[in-house]
């Protein structure tokens, strides 16, 4: 017999609607499709935007929970990043063979 599992439906057709939100926020809106940072980076690449779309994918779980342990991770991770940055750049200073 099938079985069926109403929270999980439930959650599955919040974050349809919610990726399907960010979709067409990235098709109809155009103040949100060409929101980018700019760079003064020589090497040109390749413009990704669907990144919103990954991160929302990832940080959307199934319980309260999870969401919450999984964003404070991701803020912790952000500021070990960030103070790693700053430690790297403080001790070598300029020197482009230290961080190259």
């Amino acid at each position: 017999p099938p079985y069926y599992d109403l929270p999980k439906f439930v959650w599955c057709l919040k974050f349809a609607i919610g990726f399907t939100i960010l979709v067409c926020m990235h098709v109809y809106w155009p103040a949100f499709a060409n929101l980018e940072i700019p760079t003064r980076d020589e090497i040109t690449s390749s413009h990704f935007s669907g990144w919103y779309l990954i991160a929302y994918a990832f940080s959307t779980t199934q319980t309260v929970e999870g969401t919450w342990k999984k964003s404070m991770l991701r803020m912790f991770g952000t500021a070990a990043g960030g103070f790693s940055a700053w430690l790297a750049l403080t001790a070598c200073n300029d020197n482009p063979i230290g961080l190259g």
